[in-house]
């Protein structure tokens, strides 16, 4: 059981689904208004940076300091894309504690992808201090939220 929940926690748990949606003849205006300090911009011109669109070369380094000054405004998309990045050591050094707490923040403000991943985190211990009664719980979260994967962990964990 163990071996299956570490198999989907390893395909699931580092999906990055906020891609950027934003219109390219918007770029200057995103650039305009990440550099007064607007959260939103600074996030859409990451995701631009981080998969190296409408133009921009890829810029992993560029798009992590721009999730980091959206992401301490509050904004709980650049929230969890941080804790992608950590996680996976794209743009920065990877660094399961730090990916752990981007994750817990964006959970906390009810993101479902990061409630799925800090709990699935909660289960192994990585980048937490390992806790079965807090991954049940953030694991039940996404779930009511309707997260996909979410159902399956809790049936192998016995709580369904």
């Amino acid at each position: 059981m163990a071996r299956q929940i570490c198999f989907l926690a390893l395909t699931l748990c580092l999906a990055s689904p906020a891609l950027a949606t934003s219109n390219c003849d918007q770029l200057e205006t995103y650039q305009q208004n990440a550099e007064q300090g607007n959260s939103d911009a600074q996030f859409e011109l990451a995701s631009l940076y981080s998969h190296g669109k409408c133009g921009l070369e890829q810029n992993l380094a560029l798009a992590v300091a721009l999730y980091h000054k959206a992401a301490e405004q509050g904004d709980r998309y650049a929230q969890y894309n941080l804790g992608v990045h950590y996680s996976k050591g794209l743009g920065t050094e990877a660094n399961q504690k730090t990916a752990a707490m981007w994750f817990l923040k964006a959970a906390e403000q009810e993101d479902v992808d990061a409630q799925f991943n800090i709990g699935i985190r909660y289960v192994y211990g990585n980048g937490v201090d390992e806790n079965t009664p807090l991954a049940i719980q953030w694991l039940k979260k996404a779930k009511q939220q309707g997260h996909k994967d979410a159902p399956q962990v809790l049936r192998q964990l016995g709580e369904i």
